[in-house]
Order: structure tokens, then sequence, then C-alpha cells
């Protein structure tokens, strides 16, 4: 293609390190407890009595610890404790918790019996500056702000997620607008869009306007906590930036392909990750109908609206397949949902920073306060409100790979169809989309299967029959021996854990007999009320 040279080198080298996928950094050995010596280098997140947070043992590894009392971000630690390697998937189509850690930048788990010594936060260490200013932050916003404002704020600037309402957090689950919680490309997008506009009323110059702006955005994904998701945005919109300067396209093929070689070349390991093929779906997207859906959408609305509606559009008809393949989750709503909020987080989160800064000056901190809660308060209430909509949220089973490539090629034919007849483009979306959701639920026939799932003590038994007949043989519970690496029963939530989500994952819909060999102390099985029980000969 003329107009993007680089796809085809892009493709090369994707492919290269696809089948390179080896990984980079060897996981950390299993060892006996012992005693280590580092530094907290980032949030720590409480959980009942439970402390867990990123520890660079000295000399070794930047691991997840668990400790049971009382720690803070920066502090240099003496424990005693075991260390242990991330898993490799135990159970079919389980994520790897050792690739997820690769993302949060951790190797390993440390399991804290004890904390021998401490000492205040080294200053020189540069390591310890983000955390100990997103410490500080967190306590100034929840000084101006009530919760649960507060915590949706601390979530949107920097990706806190700990404080947030469980219920809370399902809902904005349920309406597909949770990403605004996590640090990566919307927010970073939304600081260089405000950093932009900083320039261009300040009379500076374009080139020295985008080139400017690129050591900005690095600071505020290091800020965020520096984890791969921000450092993937930040490689990106440095990209487009410096297209910017030089005066092409800021959104092409050309610099979305340019984009996916310095990142795959950055961060080898990451190019087979579920979050590089969500946010490389959501640019191709933008990239290929953000401006085609915006010149249509102007003919009935505002420049301004039909920009940010476009935007919505293009990102949901890139990330839905993939998303809900991910988490098994269908947002009907998700489109309408992220209409309202993502336009609102660009007011939020440059208004957020504006309250932090002006907190010292009475009039302006509380009034640039009191504007940023209530612009909260309306994202919670459009989120609550659209999660309470019925069939907000549709569990179904993950598209099997091959839909959800033909999805991809059939979006691409789309984007070519519509320089000519944009009606026909947006049949083929919509056929698109139907074809997909029917081959998730399209099944191919099977014999006798049995499927023994690792839940931590003993294990939990599927057993599927030739006629689709489906008996589990127990499903995991509360043992009353002591905790694992990560301070909880191996088996505590191992329905909602582990095997749920391998249910959804087997397209089974529905459980006909399920047989308890034995009770445990305080027995906790996964939701069997979601599925449909009935009396059916097996």
């Amino acid at each position: 293609m003329r107009r993007a040279p680089l796809l085809v080198p892009a493709v090369f080298v994707l492919a290269l390190l696809s089948v390179l996928h080896a990984r980079f950094s060897a996981p950390v050995p299993e060892g006996r407890t012992t005693r280590y010596t580092g530094t907290i280098v980032g949030d720590v997140r409480a959980g009942g009595s439970e402390r867990t947070f990123p520890f660079a043992i000295d000399g070794g590894p930047i691991v997840r610890a668990h400790a049971a009392g009382p720690v803070a971000a920066g502090e240099r630690l003496l424990v005693r404790g075991r260390l242990a390697p991330l898993d490799e998937p135990r159970n079919p189509g389980e994520p790897s918790a050792r690739e997820l850690g690769f993302e949060e930048g951790v190797s390993g788990e440390l399991a804290i019996s004890a904390v021998l010594a401490r000492a205040s936060p080294d200053l020189h260490d540069a390591r310890v500056w983000m955390p100990l200013a997103r410490e500080r932050a967190s306590v100034a916003v929840r000084r101006l702000i009530p919760e649960p404002e507060a915590s949706v704020l601390a979530g949107a600037l920097w990706g806190e997620r700990g404080a947030l309402p469980e219920a809370l957090r399902a809902e904005f689950q349920a309406t597909g607008t949770v990403h605004v919680l996590v640090t990566a490309g919307l927010h970073l997008g939304i600081v260089a869009a405000s950093l932009a506009g900083l320039w261009a009323l300040a009379g500076v110059p374009r080139v020295v306007a985008s080139l400017g702006t690129i050591p900005l955005v690095y600071l505020y994904a290091w800020f965020s906590g520096w984890h791969l998701p921000a450092q993937r945005a930040a490689a990106m919109i440095a990209i487009v930036l410096v297209a910017r300067a030089c005066g092409a396209r800021a959104t092409s093929l050309n610099t979305l392909a340019l984009a996916a070689i310095v990142v795959a070349i950055a961060w080898p390991p990451a190019v087979w990750s579920a979050s590089f093929a969500l946010s490389f779906s959501c640019v191709g997207a933008i990239v290929l109908f953000g401006a085609p859906i915006g010149r249509a959408l102007r003919r009935f609305l505002p420049d301004r609206l039909a920009d940010a509606l476009a935007l919505t559009v293009s990102t949901q008809i890139g990330v839905w397949p993939l998303s809900a393949a991910l988490f098994f989750v269908l947002a009907p709503y998700a489109l309408i949902a992220n209409a309202i909020v993502v336009p609102l987080m660009g007011l939020i989160i440059p208004g957020g920073a504006l309250a932090l800064a002006t907190a010292p000056i009475p009039v302006v901190g509380a009034l640039a306060a009191r504007t940023e809660t209530v612009l909260l308060a309306i994202v919670i209430a459009v989120v609550h409100g659209i999660a309470a909509l019925p069939f907000a949220r549709v569990t179904i089973a993950p598209a099997p790979a091959w839909a959800i490539a033909t999805y991809d090629g059939a979006i691409v034919a789309a984007w070519f169809c519509a320089r000519r007849n944009a009606r026909a483009a947006v049949v083929l979306v919509a056929v698109a989309c139907a074809f997909t959701l029917l081959a998730a639920n399209l099944r191919p026939p099977h014999g006798l299967t049995i499927t023994t799932l690792d839940v931590g003590q003993g294990d939990a038994t599927v057993i599927r029959t030739p006629h689709d007949r489906v008996v589990m043989i127990d499903a995991g519970g509360i043992l009353e021996r002591g905790p694992t690496i990560d301070g909880r029963s191996p088996a505590e939530a191992a329905g909602e854990r582990i095997v749920l989500p391998y249910l959804h994952r087997a397209g089974i819909a529905r459980i006909d007999l399920l047989v308890l060999t034995h009770p445990h102390g305080e027995q906790k099985l996964f939701h069997v009320h979601t599925y449909e029980r009935r009396p059916r000969s097996l």
C-alpha cells in the first residue's frame, strides 16, 4: 500500500518477535524462608489486614510482596519471608500470572512472615519519588473531595484501585467504562491534548509544542506507576507528536505501524499480551474510522461533540470482541456509557490536576474541588443508572480466535467500502458483529470429556457427556489450614477465580448435576444461581 509502506515491516517485526516469544527475563527461583532487604517501590494496597506492594529486593528482582502489618510506600524493610515464582497457567485457557506480572513489572511473589526492621525512604533513590508523590496526592484528593468521588478521581489520575467499592467497580465493568480507572492511552492522550491546548493559548510554535509535550507525557506515565500499558501509550503518543512536529498526519497507518514496530522491539514479550492487542485494536479502529464517522456526524452535531462521539464509536468497533473474549462480558450499553463518560474524563483529568495544584489557594482551590466533585458525581450517576438497565451485563462465552480474526478482516474491508458506500460499510460492520456473537455460541460436537481443574486444594472435576450434559464434582472452598504465598487459603473464592472462568471459556451455561464429596469448615461455592438448574437425564 502506498499510503502505509511501514505496514509490511511492522507485520514482519511482529511475526518475528512472536516466533521468538521466549521469556526475556527469567522467573525468580523458589527459595526457602530467609531474610530479604529491599525497598517498597510502588503503591501499597490494603485487602483486609493484608498489604500488597511491589518490593525491590537489594541486588535482586522486583517482586509482589504480601505482609500482614502496616507498611508505607518508599520504606526500606528487612523482612523474613519465602520467595516464589509467579505461576504459569494450571488450567485450560487460564491466563498466565507470569505474563500479567510482567505487565506490572514484577517477576515473583514474596510471602512476608515478619518485618524485622524498617527505615525511612531513601530520597536519593529515584524509584521512591513517584510512589511518595502518589501517596501525598491520594491524601490531598481525599481531603478535597468526598468518597466515592475521590476514589474514582484517584483511579482516573494514576490508576489507584484499592479504595474503590467493589459494587461500584462492578458497575464500571458492566458498562464497559472500567478502562477510565486504568492509566493508559486515554489518560495520556487527554494529558497530551490538554498540553497542546495550553501551548496553543500561549502561542508556542507547533514544532516546539509537539516536542515539548513528549517529556511531560513521559513524566505523567512515570507518575502513574510506569506500568507497561502506560509505557506503551507514552511511546505511541511520542511517535504521534514527532509526526505532528514534522508536519505529517498525526494519526495515520504509518504512525500506527511505526508505533507497533517501536513497542514490539522495546517490549518483545508483550507482543502476545492481551493489552497489546487491545491497545492496537483501539488505535487502529480510531485511525480507520475516526475521521469518516466524524464527518458523518458533523452533519447533525457540533464539531467537537461529533469528534468525541466518533472517537467513542470507533473505539468500541475496535475493542468489543477482544474485551468480551477476555472478560466474558458483553456490555450492550457500552457505546452510550462511553459517549458520556469519556468526554467527561477529558474535563475531570485536567480538572483534578488543577484542584491539586490550587489546593493551597482557598477560594480557587475550593471552587476547583467543588467543580470536580460535581463532574465525578455525574460520572458515577451515569454509570450507576446504565448498569441498572435490563441486560446491562450479559455473560457470554469468548469467541474463538479465528472468529475475532475474521471480524478484524471484515472491519478492514468495511473501511475500504466506506469510501464508496457508507451504508454498505455500516451493514458489513453489523454483520461482522452478529457473526462474532454467533461464533461465540457455536460449539462443535464432542464426546465424553473429563476436565480436572486445579483449585488449590484438591480438584474440581467437570464432566461433559456427548449430549452436552454437565456434571461438576466439587468446586473449592475455605480451608482450615494456614495461608499460602499470597497470605490466603488457596481455595478461597476458587469458584469465582478458577471454576467460573473455565466454564465461561468452555461455553458451559448450565450445570445439570453438582456433586459435593465433602464440606470444609466454611464451605463457599461459586455462584450456582448463575446457572439454570434443571433436572435432566445424563
